[in-house]
């Protein structure tokens, strides 16, 4: 029986395949979080608590998996970003409707500009720098909770360590999951 590859190799080849699809932001982050995983000092361990449950996946289908939640986030951070711009002009448009006489065109945008802003802190909270972090480590989980039957927090920390960088405990992972089940909990009719 052939020794198994190590999972430094797979994101090694994950990273090759993904070198030569254009010169997108989203490319450059993807590569930019193998280059972190395959440096970190515990990538071949993570991957060792990962795949000792079963089923575990496929090494190249959970590295997508990560690439994929990742530029979700991303994609989360962007829109978090343009969010204040977006209210701020519809809320300038319903002002200008509002002069202009044009009232009730005036308070469709203003209540749609309140809508946005109140289903954006329900759904990503009023910390929304930190929500694709929290986000993706929720996510993460979630996902270790359906296929492993435990959340595994600190393999989540260090996921998400190589996912945006920085230090993140098994601690933040509990409590991000917690915040977590705490809102679905006040959302959810009894």
């Amino acid at each position: 029986m052939a020794p198994r590859p190590s999972f430094k190799n797979e994101i090694s080849d994950f990273r090759r395949a993904l070198e030569p699809v254009g010169n997108d932001s989203e490319r450059l982050l993807m590569l930019e979080v193998l280059d972190r995983w395959r440096d970190h000092p515990e990538a071949e361990s993570l991957w060792e608590k990962i795949s000792a449950n079963q089923p575990s996946p496929p090494p190249r289908a959970f590295v997508a998996w990560l690439l994929d939640a990742r530029t979700t986030s991303e994609r989360v951070q962007q829109t978090v970003q343009a969010a204040p711009g977006v209210i701020a002009k519809a809320r300038a448009v319903s002002n200008k409707d509002w002069k202009s006489g044009k009232f009730e065109q005036a308070a469709l945008k203003a209540r749609a500009a309140e809508n946005f802003q109140n289903l954006a802190d329900q759904v990503l909270g009023h910390k929304k720098s930190q929500a694709p972090r929290q986000r993706f480590m929720r996510l993460a989980s979630e996902m270790f909770e359906l296929n492993c039957g435990q959340p595994l927090d600190d393999v989540v920390a260090s996921l998400t360590e190589i996912a945006f960088g920085g230090s993140v405990s098994a601690e933040v992972v509990r409590d991000a999951r917690r915040s977590a089940k705490r809102h679905r909990d006040i959302r959810t009719p009894k």
